[in-house]
């Protein structure tokens, strides 16, 4: 294999799978790593990529993991080469309870705070060069296990904007999809940072709130709905308008009224619940952040 420019890459150990692509070490170079599409869709993905090499997106920030070069097999486009995020891991292994203790054994309420924050911090600065996430998830970031430090990975899957061309980001998961989206074909649709700031508030909950989902609760009703339809009918579990929602939050979780007042309000705003035909006022990246 070789880069467009026509260094030769020799592949080392696996690095990440993936139902899309692998990430392998490359030989003779730390700090780079090589992601190789596997499911046969990559001419697909190649005219963003290209587009985001030629931005030298790579370049503008550390808090992304960018293409660098594009590789090439026997004349084919195959993958790209990206830097390598060193002593970090899923974000993931955050959210996650059991987890959080084996890879983070250290991360105190304090360390959440702070990846939490970074992790906003990493979304804001994507917005302020134009570029859309779209598919926010809990694996579309990583964290480094001493100081929270967090890095985006999968910037292939974003939306980005390049010389007047929209390249979309085509998938997205329901846990972390706004209701003004679910249900939609995401494909064809153009994101917007207000879609990002739903999925934002998701994963800073779940950092904050022991891995629990917003919308993850207790039924007052008898019917049981998927986090996508409690999302999708405004049912957020932990707001204090229980008649309007009829969710409570799980038994022996923490709650709202156990965080600061001010980031109480920034979640009410992101997750509502909002009346009919109401415009929605979710908290910017920027606004997480302070």
């Amino acid at each position: 294999m070789v880069t467009a420019s026509g260094r030769s890459i020799r592949l080392g150990k696996p690095l990440g799978k993936g139902g899309e692509a692998d990430i392998f070490h490359v030989e003779d170079d730390s700090a780079i790593a090589v992601k190789l599409y596997t499911d046969g869709k990559e001419l697909a993905r190649l005219p963003k990529v290209r587009a985001m090499i030629a931005d030298k997106m790579n370049e503008k920030t550390d808090l992304v993991a960018f293409p660098t070069e594009i590789v090439l097999s026997n004349g084919q486009f195959v993958g790209f080469t990206m830097r390598k995020t060193i002593g970090s891991k899923l974000l993931l292994s955050l959210c996650i309870s059991s987890d959080r203790k084996t890879e983070f054994p250290n991360a105190n309420y304090r360390f959440l705070v702070r990846a939490a924050s970074n992790y906003a911090r990493s979304v804001a600065k994507l917005h302020s060069l134009g570029v859309v996430i779209g598919d926010i998830n809990e694996s579309g970031a990583m964290v480094d296990q001493k100081k929270g430090l967090v890095t985006m990975i999968d910037s292939d899957s974003f939306q980005y904007t390049s010389g007047g061309t929209v390249h979309r980001c085509l998938v997205g998961k329901a846990e972390y999809t706004p209701p003004e989206l679910q249900g939609r074909p995401l494909g064809s649709v153009d994101r917007t940072p207000a879609h990002d700031a739903f999925g934002l508030a998701v994963i800073l909950f779940e950092i904050l709130f022991l891995g629990r989902h917003p919308f993850s609760g207790v039924p007052l009703t008898k019917d049981h709905p998927t986090i996508g339809e409690a999302i999708a009918a405004g049912r957020f579990a932990y707001s204090p308008h229980t008649s309007v929602t009829g969710m409570e939050p799980p038994k022996h979780m923490p709650v709202l009224t156990d965080i600061p007042p001010e980031v109480s309000s920034a979640f009410q705003r992101a997750f509502g619940p909002y009346p009919a035909g109401a415009v929605r006022n979710r908290p910017t990246a920027a606004e997480w952040v302070g």
